[in-house]
């Protein structure tokens, strides 16, 4: 039997999510977080962003940066 090697780390590294805030996005974020990613999330609506970084908040080993789509200033700053 024939042993994959194992993945590199992608710890430290800066992963983009687009639709971030809900669903796919959100789960996808959570677990780059969780390998030591940071994350910076897109989305359209900020209200859901907010929700989004509360519940990222739990598995945070990374940081997470949030703009709505269009924007180019982090929200909250």
């Amino acid at each position: 039997m024939r042993v994959l090697p194992a993945a590199p780390s992608i710890e430290g590294l800066t992963a983009v999510v687009a639709g971030g805030s809900r669903g796919l996005g959100l789960l996808l974020a959570g677990q780059l977080l969780r390998r030591g990613c940071d994350v910076v999330l897109l989305a359209r609506d900020e209200a859901e962003l907010g929700r989004a970084v509360g519940k990222l908040g739990q598995c945070r080993d990374g940081a997470v940066r949030c703009f709505r789509q269009g924007e180019v200033e982090p929200l909250g700053q």
